[in-house]
């Protein structure tokens, strides 16, 4: 009885292991998301995108959610609002795309340090980045 328990438990373990084999996921998807947005500037999520369709690893590719001057507020409201856009007739949205992300490029605050960099004294910068700092915290957290 025991040696047909141990046999069948071990065939069932190959099974899942032979299931599990055919079926996995070696596409990358990939989101970046960033604060500025330039087609005609290479940055690092195109060449690594580049690198990505040269090694024929890439599923798909989302660059569509950077938008020029975008603060990490603004980010954070878009996360919450669950902004849609549209990919070849297709809509996409924000949450969808964090949630289906194998890959995630994050750049954002840049935009948020060069509105007080130039008209501020340090202690203000010191408390702006605190305050920078408390917005990516909750960026994060959703």
């Amino acid at each position: 009885m025991k040696i047909k328990t141990l046999l069948i438990v071990g065939i069932m373990i190959i099974f899942v292991f032979f299931i599990y084999l055919s079926t996995i996921d070696t596409k990358v998807y990939y989101l970046n998301l960033s604060d500025s947005y330039s087609s005609e500037d290479p940055n690092y999520s195109s060449y690594f995108n580049e690198y990505l369709n040269d090694n024929k690893k890439i599923e798909k590719y989302i660059n569509e959610f950077n938008i020029d001057d975008y603060r990490i507020t603004d980010l954070t409201r878009m996360i919450e609002d669950n902004k849609k856009i549209k990919i070849d007739d297709s809509e996409q949205t924000i949450k969808n795309a964090l949630i289906k992300a194998d890959l995630l490029t994050f750049s954002i605050g840049m935009n948020d340090i060069n509105y007080k960099i130039g008209n501020a004294s340090i202690n203000e910068l010191y408390d702006y980045s605190d305050e920078i700092l408390e917005d990516l915290e909750i960026l994060f957290i959703i």
